[in-house]
């Protein structure tokens, strides 16, 4: 492992008042040149804003439409992390094919954590290794006044 590359996309429509995000060709082109770009020894990572994966808690939150053809774009591209939040709690999936690692962010900010982060605030910690991704979400404890580390998630690398 040489080095990471991140691309960003805004997956947010705030115009057009749709919750569960777009995005776009030109955004997905954009990303395509840059990882195309970089070398090949370099992890790749997407942050978006929107996940492309449903949480495993059973939610009924939405996802990115057309998420399993932008995950296709995503393989495509060598893309092995995305990075997400809008959804206000944490949780760590793999794709369908388990080749793509999905690290969804609560809130590190406010009091809008959902399900078991209701009222709570979170962030995670990742460490990314030659053979696997380990992610150690961390949960705000009144009573520490600090973040505290919870169980770290392992998620073996596909490269």
């Amino acid at each position: 492992m040489k080095g990471a590359v991140f691309v960003s996309l805004c997956s947010a429509e705030p115009h057009r008042a749709i919750v569960n995000g777009r995005l776009r060709d030109r955004q997905l082109a954009f990303a395509a040149r840059i990882f195309r770009e970089c070398s090949p020894e370099d992890v790749r990572i997407l942050v978006t804003h929107h996940p492309l994966v449903r949480p495993p808690d059973g939610g009924l939150d939405h996802i990115l439409p057309g998420s399993g053809v932008l995950l296709d774009s995503f393989r495509e591209m060598g893309v092995e992390l995305i990075l997400s939040g809008h959804l206000h709690r944490s949780y760590v999936v793999e794709s369908c094919g388990g080749d793509i690692a999905h690290v969804h962010s609560g809130t590190a900010m406010s009091n809008r954590g959902r399900m078991a982060e209701k009222g709570r605030n979170s962030l995670n910690v990742l460490e990314i290794a030659a053979h696997e991704i380990v992610v150690t979400p961390h949960w705000f404890e009144d009573d520490q006044d600090r973040f505290v580390a919870r169980a770290p998630t392992s998620i073996a690398r596909h490269s």
